[in-house]
């Protein structure tokens, strides 16, 4: 009886019908809940570059392309800022300084607040952090998850930017109709984050879980099912290394980043996008499910932004 109880109280916080359900999500994750395993050190991740603030505020950063070139400050997605060998050629030769600070409560970056306040907060702490660096001003580049804290920065310092631009960005859900733009898990996701945050934590460090094992794709695969490069992407040696060695860095302590990443992604911050006085530019792919182009177009006109570019 009492194990009944549980199970229906389980059904009702995470708004399922039926114990099948229920068992159906479990089994979809409940894998990568395994320790990761290292054959060697192959997959450890020490971000080099570390800045304290006078609050004693960490931020670490990885940077990718020109050291001496035009300043890009990325806001990375849940797996993290490590790029491919091909990504970092291809910023050197453009001539672009890619500065992706880890976001808070993401390995020794620290935070101080999880929920809707955490973009606001790091938007803030980052001013500091370009000061450290000397850099007056840069492009602000943001992709799925990063695109909140990508929001909250331009919105909250438009005169440090010269840009803003969100590449394949998750986009703010707001009306109910608005579901029927996201694909199966990322409906999964919402409804996890905005029923039960704390079950949310345990969803997305499963998720995390799985990129340190090299599963990452089994995951995720109903994300792609129409989107055959993406889903290539994501099996590849290099990414899935970079997914390896993110998680290892991240999951040692603790899985408050990727909670918060959930409950940020997944919380209506379309305030962030009002009223900005620096245009947001949005880039989107013809195939594109994170967000699809009429999703895009839809937000755009909603939050006043210029007209995506497909």
């Amino acid at each position: 009886g009492t194990a009944r109880n549980q199970l229906k109280a389980l059904q009702r916080k995470l708004s399922l019908n039926s114990k099948e359900q229920l068992l159906l999500l479990y089994a979809g994750f409940i894998h990568s809940l395994n320790p990761l395993v290292e054959e060697d050190d192959e997959f450890e991740h020490t971000c080099a570059n570390l800045y304290c603030d006078e609050q004693g505020r960490m931020i670490a950063w990885e940077e990718h392309g020109d050291p001496k070139g035009q300043p890009v400050l990325c806001f990375h997605a849940l797996e993290g800022p490590l790029v491919t060998a091909k990504v970092d050629h291809a910023a050197r030769a453009a001539g672009l300084r890619i500065i992706a600070p880890w976001r808070p409560f993401h390995g020794d970056t620290t935070g101080e607040q999880q929920g809707p306040l955490s973009p606001v907060l790091f938007a803030d702490r980052l001013i500091d952090f370009l000061d450290h660096l000397s850099i007056e001003r840069c492009v602000a580049l943001g992709t799925q998850a990063g695109a909140p804290f990508l929001a909250a920065f331009a919105q909250r310092h438009p005169d440090r930017l010269y840009q803003a631009i969100a590449a394949g960005p998750f986009l703010p859900i707001v009306a109910p109709e608005d579901y029927r733009f996201l694909t199966t898990r990322q409906r999964v996701h919402f409804r996890i984050a905005r029923v039960a945050p704390a079950f949310a934590r345990v969803y997305m460090r499963a998720m995390l879980a799985s990129m340190g094992t090299g599963e990452f794709h089994t995951f995720v695969e109903d994300y792609y099912d129409s989107c055959s490069r993406e889903s290539a992407v994501v099996q590849s040696p290099q990414v899935v290394r970079n997914f390896r060695k993110a998680a290892s860095y991240v999951l040692p302590r603790g899985k408050m980043g990727p909670g918060d990443t959930m409950i940020n992604w997944s919380a209506q911050w379309g305030g962030f996008l009002e009223g900005m006085r620096k245009p947001l530019i949005l880039l989107v792919g013809e195939e594109d499910a994170n967000p699809p182009p009429e999703f895009a177009r839809l937000s755009a006109e909603r939050f006043g932004l210029k007209a995506p570019q497909i």
